[in-house]
């Protein structure tokens, strides 16, 4: 590693998750696989608009999956240049190689971290995961955070994470589980305070904020960053009639985003924001346009809410 990328890897390694940090979607081109990249910058200046902590890229929300890596690796350094907070990439693929390569141009683009899922699609033992991510850290060289997100991959069982935290190498964990136990295991880990605990399941962020998470990466807060900044404040300084207030939303939100596959409903509520995001990943069919049409009327009714 270059003495010069080291010096990179330090500064950076001070820059911790915490907070409300969006999961960004990534427009799509209107024909064709490749990431719409003046677009997705237009997604970077949006969020960029509230007062949130960093943002997180390529994630699940972020679709990486249907890109290739001179696109991700484009679009992060271009993405990375124009934002005026920190940013967290994503660097999953399907195998050891990709993943270390894309880890890689992202830390040399200036990501405070990898955000690191296990390998996806296929299924693997706990103890090739383990190896897989004890032999990135080492390689990488850099901060990686564990990234447990069972519904798209292997998981990561909660032993295993708890195994590789206690080595001390990794800067944290975002569980997407949505598990009140694993998320109670990662928090008894015995230094647990050398490292982060981020929320990645929306569904657990009042209980896990009030509970000791140092912050979110949230799909809801690319849709409405003004809901999880507001509601992330109400739980930091105890305002509980706020969050009792801000709770309902965030559940109606649920309740909407159940009916559509992940991350449709974020990509179309961005879009009546204003916000070109590209064709869906399907076509749409007829009863589920009817479907998008009353998401949308709810939507715009659900944000004069917002406020009180």
């Amino acid at each position: 590693m270059p003495s010069s990328r080291k010096e990179e890897a330090t500064s950076i390694s001070q820059i911790h998750v915490g907070g409300v940090w969006p999961a960004a979607i990534t427009p799509r081109r209107d024909s064709g696989y490749e990431p719409d990249i003046g677009t997705a910058l237009e997604v970077i200046d949006y969020l960029n608009s509230f007062e949130i902590d960093g943002i997180a890229l390529f994630g699940s929300t972020g679709e990486f999956i249907h890109f290739d890596l001179p696109d991700r690796i484009k679009l992060t350094q271009m993405a990375i240049r124009r934002s005026r907070k920190p940013i967290i990439v994503c660097p999953a693929h399907s195998t050891y190689d990709g993943t270390l390569t894309l880890a890689s141009e992202a830390m040399n683009a200036g990501s405070i971290a990898a955000l690191v899922m296990p390998p996806y699609y296929f299924r693997y033992s706990q103890p090739s995961i383990r190896e897989f991510y004890l032999r990135l850290v080492n390689d990488l060289q850099a901060p990686v955070y564990l990234y447990n997100i069972p519904f798209f991959s292997t998981p990561l069982g909660v032993e295993t994470a708890v195994e590789l935290l206690e080595t001390g190498k990794f800067a944290g964990i975002k569980d997407s589980s949505g598990e009140e136990n694993y998320f109670r295991t990662i928090q008894a880990v015995t230094n647990r305070e050398k490292f982060r605990l981020i929320i990645g399941n929306d569904t657990m962020f009042i209980r896990g904020r009030r509970q000791g998470a140092d912050g979110v990466i949230s799909g809801v807060a690319t849709m409405a960053p003004e809901l999880m900044i507001a509601l992330s404040q109400a739980v930091v300084s105890g305002n509980n009639a706020e969050v009792d207030r801000l709770e309902v939303l965030l559940k109606e939100c649920f309740t909407w985003l159940d009916k559509f596959p992940v991350p449709a409903a974020i990509k179309m509520a961005c879009s009546y924001r204003g916000l070109k995001v590209g064709p869906l990943a399907l076509p749409v069919y007829a009863e589920e346009a009817t479907l998008y049409g009353e998401f949308e009327v709810w939507y715009r009714e659900w944000l004069t809410r917002m406020g009180g």
